[in-house]
């Protein structure tokens, strides 16, 4: 999972709340913002909407929302001819939030830098992700694009910057689950 920095918490809400169940979790939104990140830097949309499940809903930072795997993939398509080399994505996981065995909720850091016409310009963002378990594989059911800006997106850390941080002290990526929670 090169670019995705697995950090933030894992808390209760499944059966014993084990620290097994509570890595193979953060291991399945790291995997998934891994292959956002793949597909999105490839310009592969088939590859994006692969991830969804076939009903999932995609709200993007505009607020506007597509419903179903099929018209993320149609919308993607557009997107990356419209975008093609301009834009490479970094995406990292924050946090993760089991709600039962096989649903997650979880929060990730987005930059996307965008370069048209000799100019660069970086977005942030704040996606959350519901993931389903849909036999072996995990699923975005629910994805919504939160745009940071000013003040914020600045004192956001990028996600490049982050695993920077992360492989050179990887016992601080990870806080340990809160006690009886």
């Amino acid at each position: 999972m090169t670019g995705v920095v697995i950090s933030g918490e894992t808390r209760g809400g499944v059966g014993d709340g084990g620290k097994a169940a509570a890595g193979a979790f953060r291991q399945a939104a790291a995997t998934i913002g891994g292959k956002l990140q793949q597909a999105w830097n490839a310009g592969d949309a088939k590859a994006l909407s692969d991830l969804f499940g076939e009903k999932a809903d995609f709200i993007g930072m505009g607020g506007g929302q597509i419903a179903g795997r099929d018209k993320i993939l149609e919308a993607h398509t557009r997107l990356f001819k419209e975008s093609a080399g301009k834009g490479k994505a970094e995406f990292r996981l924050v946090k993760v939030k089991p709600i039962t065995q096989d649903v997650v909720a979880a929060l990730y850091g987005q930059r996307i830098t965008v370069t048209d016409g000799g100019k660069s310009q970086t977005l942030r963002s704040r996606p959350s992700a519901i993931l389903r378990r849909v036999g072996q594989d995990w699923k975005i059911v629910m994805y919504q694009v939160t745009r940071v800006s000013g003040a914020a997106a600045e004192a956001a850390p990028s996600p490049a910057k982050a695993d920077k941080a992360a492989a050179e002290k990887p016992a601080a990526t990870a806080k340990k689950p809160a006690k009886g929670k």
